[in-house]
């Protein structure tokens, strides 16, 4: 090949110098710099001293060169093109290619794919130069100038990768646009390509002509995202998975071939026209309430898809999205116009969202979004100044009371427990803490998963953002702060009325006359009966919404118990589940952070082993003693009644924070010990062979509130039964009696005896200390501390002390809903 024209006009060189400058002068100038960053390790390495030899300083000399990988990256599409042209032009460069390609000393690549090996090498630069810090003693005068390079290359890695990114989407788009007959340009400013799919224009035939159609793709309309809506249409035996684009002049139908792609679909077009309107819709979350809005809080919902590439398409328009919003639009820089015409800072939309993005960049069971939502915040924290970069309050891991490296991580091994949590993701658009703590015990979770699920999205005569208020309401009444926030935030995405959220003065009527029956079933559920239905019936209430409404107060009165006892953090992108302060190197202390006035009785008898509690549950099993009579049942369930009330009452109540309190009525309204009650008559003992979950409430239930009896039953059934025959680190252990101790002892607490069980054992087997904790959790579970959790159950492990919190929730639940379902049936009756 000649470097001259000359030669190329007489026929002597393969390609032009024209086209071979365009080709091959960035690689000239990238194997320049490489040379000499190759001379220079060979000379260091010759002279290699073990003690004060370094390699930071040529890689950091290096650094100074990489805007050449830059510039080459960027040229790249431009030297495919001039590879395409020429072969096209120039038979014996097309014959020199056909020759030489695919060879094995090529390693079986093309010319394009050899030109893409040198942005490669900054990604290899950077796992060669970590692994030599790695092996870099800390006091090493090398270390400062190996993080740099690392850094830097880091940077420009990210960069090159973006590049190539936005060269491809743009080819597609070109590709594409060469598809579509009579097709104008697409490829413009801040369009991006999102998704392709063939479609058929669906239309009356022809009567004017018996010519077949010409079936090829065609330019129909330009839909402007501005004016555009996205409608779900409702399934039918005309259509399946469909939905309708809509602007003020026309309409499209549209059917796709699954559920999972209607919703991709749908998600990805609303995410789209959220950007187009960024002057005006996104302005509208910055509101005075500091309540973010629907379309803020659906903006990453886009990332829920089992399919990466329709992850990746998604990720790569919010990041796009939050670029041109910390880059500002207009002038000055960092504001723009809204609706009318006032200027809005652009900072705020930018810092509104970094909480769901530090959120999933640890809670997302895609490790790909974990990466990019990572890579995400430290490219802002570098190159977007004056925006505070969050992170998580209280250090990671969603307990406060067990370590992270004991909990089941967001991606684990176990396939079930990780289809569970992609699914749990899928459905919620995130991966809550709660779950994550029930990882430990995934055939319960997927049962607490279908019934929750069902609950709130399933049918039901609520309507949907009823339920998630009628939820914040519950978990108000144990100051659950956790669930507060998580069910303020499903209420707004519901189309809730964010007035709602000021309190129950800005609540229909209807809604605020559950309090009272919201908290005697949280606090003393023996007080419900057949009068509170007859007051609600007056307030329009029908007897079905009512048991969905009551059935949803106590799975979270019961859920509030749950999430004190496992001590359960905030989420991380609500209100205390982030913070913007410095790292502090006392956080990671547990005890720093989470101490209080222990709840447990100072004259407490010490804790019994695991072998001393299984030499009483074998005594119980071999015993052959005669079945205690009625009478002497009835004196040991009275016995364990008073001393469950002679149990020290918890330590101080917390101070309600006002976020919290706006929701409460009657603050002071709390448990009291059965026994305490008053007069015996009204609420007289509650026997369960009278009125039994298997006998009434399951039928009651099903009848009134279709199916929920079914999943209700399965769980209780799940959490009853649940054992792994493991206690601490001894195995093969027939745990049954302990399980039965503890829910048995916990109906007991709300006066609820069962006939056929011996209240006996619940004393040998729960010592003072297993009591006072169950008592805390399942009564005043906003009083427990991390003393008490640590205090008791010492020899189990947290995954075994997770699997007691789940009886204790589930025992709960069936008390409360024992009593509310007889009310239920003595009204009806």
């Amino acid at each position: 090949m000649l470097k001259s024209s000359q030669g190329y006009e007489l026929g002597w060189a393969i390609a032009s110098f024209q086209n071979v400058q365009i080709i091959f002068t960035d690689l000239l100038q990238l194997l320049d710099a490489s040379s000499e960053m190759l001379a220079d390790l060979k000379n260091r390495v010759a002279e290699w001293d073990a003690t004060n030899s370094c390699l930071g300083d040529i890689f950091v000399r290096f650094c100074t060169h990489l805007k050449l990988y830059t510039n080459y990256v960027n040229n790249y599409d431009v030297i495919l093109q001039c590879i395409e042209r020429t072969k096209e032009q120039t038979p014996a460069f097309r014959a020199f290619l056909k020759r030489h390609e695919r060879i094995p000393a090529l390693r079986m690549m093309t010319l394009p794919e050899l030109l893409l090996l040198p942005g490669r090498r900054i990604n290899e630069y950077v796992t060669l130069l970590s692994w030599f810090e790695l092996h870099t003693p800390s006091t090493h005068q090398d270390r400062g100038d190996l993080a740099d390079a690392i850094e830097t290359l880091k940077v420009v890695n990210r960069h090159v990768q973006e590049s190539k990114t936005r060269m491809d989407r743009d080819r597609k788009m070109i590709k594409l646009q060469k598809t579509i007959l009579n097709c104008p340009s697409l490829l413009e400013s801040n369009r991006y390509l999102i998704k392709q799919q063939d479609a058929a224009n669906l239309r009356p035939p022809s009567t004017q002509s018996s010519i077949p159609e010409l079936r090829v793709y065609q330019h129909i309309e330009m839909l402007g995202l501005f004016l555009l809506r996205v409608r779900d249409i409702p399934e039918s035996k005309y259509i399946r998975y469909g939905f309708k684009l809509e602007t003020p002049k026309r309409a499209l139908h549209c059917s796709v071939e699954s559920e999972e792609e209607k919703f991709n679909w749908i998600s990805l077009l609303e995410q789209a026209i959220q950007i187009a309107r960024i002057g005006s819709v996104m302005a509208t979350t910055l509101n005075q309430n500091g309540v973010r809005d629907e379309d803020s809080l659906r903006f990453f919902h886009v990332l829920s898809s089992r399919d990466p590439n329709t992850r990746k398409h998604s990720f790569d328009m919010i990041r796009m999205t939050l670029d041109a919003w910390a880059n500002g639009y207009g002038s000055p820089k960092d504001q723009i116009l809204v609706g009318n015409g006032n200027p809005l800072p652009i900072n705020p939309l930018v810092e509104e969202h970094l909480p769901d993005i530090l959120r999933l960049s640890t809670n997302c069971p895609f490790e790909d979004v974990r990466e990019w939502c990572s890579n995400l915040l430290a490219d802002i924290q570098e190159n977007c100044s004056g925006i505070k970069i969050p992170r998580r309050a209280h250090g990671k891991g969603p307990s406060k009371y067990i370590p992270e490296s004991e909990i089941v991580p967001v991606s684990t091994s176990e396939d079930q427990t990780q289809m569970l949590f992609v699914d749990a993701f899928l459905q919620n658009n995130r991966l809550d803490h709660v779950t994550q703590l029930m990882g430990y015990h995934p055939n319960y979770l997927e049962m607490f998963l279908r019934t929750q699920q069902y609950l709130l999205r399933g049918d039901g005569p609520l309507p949907f953002h009823y339920r998630h208020y009628i939820a914040i309401m519950a978990a108000s009444r144990h100051q659950c702060a956790y669930l507060i926030h998580l069910h303020e935030q499903e209420f707004i995405l519901q189309g809730g009325d964010q007035d709602w959220l000021k309190g129950p003065a800005f609540i229909p009527t209807k809604l605020r006359k559950l309090h009272e029956v919201n908290k005697i079933l949280a606090h003393r559920p023996w007080l419900f009966n057949k009068s509170h239905i007859e007051g609600l019936r007056k307030e329009a209430w029908s007897v079905s919404e009512l048991v969905q409404a009551i059935v949803i107060m106590a799975h979270f009165h019961a859920l509030s118990s749950f999430v004190f006892g496992c001590g359960i953090k905030n989420e991380p992108d609500h209100h205390g589940g982030f913070t913007y302060r410095p790292h502090s190197p006392t956080e990671n202390s547990n005890d720093s952070d989470y101490t209080s006035d222990s709840s447990s009785d100072s004259n407490s008898e010490p804790e019994v082993g695991i072998e001393i509690l299984m030499e009483r549950m074998k005594k119980l099993k071999e015993s052959q003693e005669e079945e205690p009579t009625e009478e002497e049942r009835r004196k040991r369930f009275e016995k364990v009644e008073f001393q469950s009330a002679e149990l020290t009452k918890p330590g101080k109540k917390p101070s309600p924070k006002a976020e919290i309190i706006k929701y409460v009525q009657d603050e002071e309204f709390c448990y009291i010990d059965f026994t305490k009650r008053g007069c015996t008559e009204e609420a007289p003992t509650f026997r369960a062979n009278e009125y039994s979950w298997d006998d009434h409430g399951f039928s009651i239930a099903n009848r009134l509130y279709s199916e929920i009896g079914n999943l209700l039953d399965e769980k209780f059934s799940m959490a009853y039964n649940l054992t792994y025959y493991t206690m601490g680190e001894v195995i093969d252990v027939d745990t049954s009696a302990f399980r039965r101790a503890i829910w048995y002892y916990i109906h007991c607490l709300y006066g609820i005896m069962h006939d056929d069980y011996d209240y006996g054992q619940v004393n040998q087997l729960l010592e003072r200390n297993l009591k006072q904790y169950i008592k805390t959790v399942t009564c005043y579970p906003e009083r427990l501390t991390k003393k008490d959790y640590d205090n008791v159950m010492k020899e189990f492990k947290h995954s075994e002390k997770v699997h007691v919190n789940l009886m204790l929730l589930e025992a709960r639940l069936q008390g409360e809903l024992l009593y509310a379902l007889r009310g239920v049936m003595q009204y009806m009756t």
